[in-house]
């Protein structure tokens, strides 16, 4: 069957996929066994090398290990005092009990840096030295006392023969049969707390078996004492009983005890059927493996011996794959790059609109508010103007009633001295006549007609004056009269302009009144309206800030994502990288064992 040399990269992959898998089972396998022995250590279930490194590094915790397998078996040093004790002393300790074991150790310097892989072999070698030695997924470790179990794993890994191959698993099979768990204990921790039970039993002397209390007889036959028994005490107590009944003269067993001896020989018949069970499995299983490695040894074989031409195709191919994927990454991250730079772009326009928003949001409130003032002022100078006025018509008002009491005052002055300019005249003549009569007296020499005619001229001059006087009081009457209607008519006149300037006041307040209702009306709607556009334009800025806070955000997660996804390609070349070189030197390896082969 020839093999292409695709298929046989594919297959070489699919190896080294399965070794690093299975590696990483058995490091799991060993950090569930660990926490199980030493329940305190508290090791993560999916723990690195790099975890299972520094929890051994200083030694205790192996020396630990090997204490609670083989209690007192080395010297915790550093288990009360770590500095008192140095980490590699501890170690130390640990790789000379391994020797005296026999268990293949580790060096130092792969605990301190290097491979943790023998590590984890020598631990799980210690374990399958005093449990039982079949671990779970599918694993088996073999014991420290036989190198073959070495050779066969070897052999699964090197090109020998079928039948080299199928003699040195059926060497492992049957040495893992000798030490299978029917002669071993199935858990340290088990025997510690079950094997004082037993303990008073294995140390009893010949004929002490039938002499046991019923109550301890029937404590060791209950099912948890029988389970968690080791295997060869189960057989001592066997032995035991049976020389005992051969010592025995009558030949007779006691009921209890005979009880007992069947109860230790159907554990011991259960434990030997699942033994052979479990060898039948492990048998099928290393079949399997067998069939499997003889497919990939061909498969390298057939590498091994192809062309170099075939190997550089097969490379230069994978070459051109990686070339071509970094390119096709490198695209991406320059669309990428491009697609975070628009990002940015636009994020600035928009936070440029949302500025200019803003901006313009704050001019128009600034036009609002000026705008309100100028109204205000405006209302507030035709206020003052019309109280101005109302109080000029007033002032006039008044200074009219002031002007007309003034004139009436005057022209009732001027009546009253003329009256007494008259009265005074008529007093100096009465003063005259009485001077005449006295006179008159004196001079009676004077003709009497004198006198009369005197007398008389005087009465007629003392009628003409009260005739003047009275069409002087007449007249003073009629002036009195026709300034008083002159008086009366320019008061009226005048309450006739106070009525018309009070009314024209009035009509002014009442204008100016329903002018500022009106302009008061017409600012409150426009009030209102300058507020709607001011909430329609912060719910817009707002929307906007919205809007551009979620196109940044998501353009963020986009770039997380992408950042992510290129990270992830980068790790992906890497690991590529690596599982190339991991499988060019499989292949010079394969190549150069073909080659010793087939030189020897």
């Amino acid at each position: 069957m020839e093999w292409s040399p695709a298929q046989v990269f594919m297959l070489s992959r699919d190896s080294s996929e399965q070794v690093v898998n299975g590696n990483g089972k058995r490091r799991a396998y060993l950090v569930e066994w660990l926490n199980s022995l030493l329940p305190t250590l508290g090791l993560p279930k999916n723990a690195s090398d790099e975890d299972l490194r520094s929890c051994l590094i200083d030694g205790t915790i192996l020396c630990r290990i090997l204490n609670r397998l083989k209690p007192g078996f080395v010297d915790e040093g550093g288990k009360s005092d770590q500095d008192s004790v140095p980490s590699s002393e501890n170690v130390a300790r640990f790789l000379v009990a391994m020797d005296v074991l026999g268990v293949p150790k580790f060096d130092m310097s792969d605990l301190e840096k290097g491979s943790m892989k023998t590590v984890t072999d020598c631990l799980l070698t210690l374990k399958a030295q005093f449990m039982p030695n079949v671990m779970g997924d599918g694993f088996s470790i073999t014991s420290p006392t036989a190198k073959s179990d070495n050779q066969s794993t070897r052999g699964l890994l090197s090109p020998l023969s079928v039948e080299e191959r199928r003699k040195v698993f059926s060497e492992s099979k049957f040495q893992r049969a000798l030490r299978s768990p029917v002669m071993s204990e199935p858990s340290a921790a088990l025997m510690h707390h079950v094997g004082h039970k037993f303990h008073e039993v294995f140390q009893m002397k010949q004929g002490c078996y039938a002499d046991l209390p019923a109550a301890k007889i029937s404590e060791m036959m209950k099912p948890n004492s029988l389970d968690n028994a080791p295997t060869q005490s189960l057989l001592s107590v066997v032995n035991g009983i049976l020389d005992e009944s051969v010592e025995r003269k009558s030949g007779e067993i006691p009921h209890r005890v005979a009880c007992l001896l069947r109860k230790v020989v159907q554990e011991i018949e259960r434990r030997i059927s699942t033994q052979a069970e479990h060898l039948r499995t492990q048998n099928n299983l290393f079949k399997a493996r067998e069939e499997k490695y003889q497919s990939r040894v061909k498969v390298l074989e057939a590498l091994a011996s192809g062309t170099s031409e075939e190997s550089q195709l097969v490379m230069n191919h994978h070459l051109q794959q990686i070339k071509n994927e970094r390119t096709r990454l490198e695209a991406k991250k320059k669309t990428d790059d491009e697609d975070v730079i628009r990002l940015l772009k636009e994020k600035d326009q928009s936070n440029l609109e949302i500025s200019g928003l803003k901006q313009e949001l704050d001019i128009a409130k600034k036009t609002y508010d000026l705008r309100c003032l100028q109204m205000e002022t405006e209302a507030k100078g035709a206020r003052a103007e019309l109280e101005r006025l109302l109080e000029e018509s007033r002032n006039k008002v008044k200074e009219l009633e002031a002007n007309s009491q003034s004139k009436f005052q005057l022209s009732k002055a001027e009546i009253e001295e003329k009256v007494k300019g008259l009265e005074g005249l008529l007093e100096e003549s009465k003063n005259k006549v009485k001077k005449l009569e006295a006179n008159s007296e004196s001079k009676y020499q004077l003709s009497k007609a004198e006198l009369e005619g005197r007398v008389k001229e005087l009465e007629r001059l003392l009628e003409e004056s009260k005739n003047k006087v009275k069409e002087l009081e007449a007249n003073s009457e009629s002036k009195y009269q026709l300034s008083k209607a002159e008086l009366e008519g320019r008061i009226k006149e005048l309450e006739g302009f106070l009525a018309e300037s009070r009314n024209k006041v009035n009509e002014l307040e009442t204008n100016s009144e329903s002018k500022y209702q009106f302009s008061k009306a017409e600012l409150e709607e426009r009030i209102k309206e300058l507020e709607r556009l001011l909430a329609d334009s912060r719910n817009e800025a707002k929307q906007l800030v919205a809007n551009a806070e979620s196109k940044c955000k998501s353009w963020n997660k986009k770039e997380h994502a992408c950042y992510s996804f290129m990270d992830f390609q980068l790790g992906s070349l890497k690991e590529l990288r690596l599982s190339s070189e991991s499988i060019k030197h499989e292949i010079l390896k394969a190549g150069r064992v073909t080659r010793l082969n087939l030189i020897n």
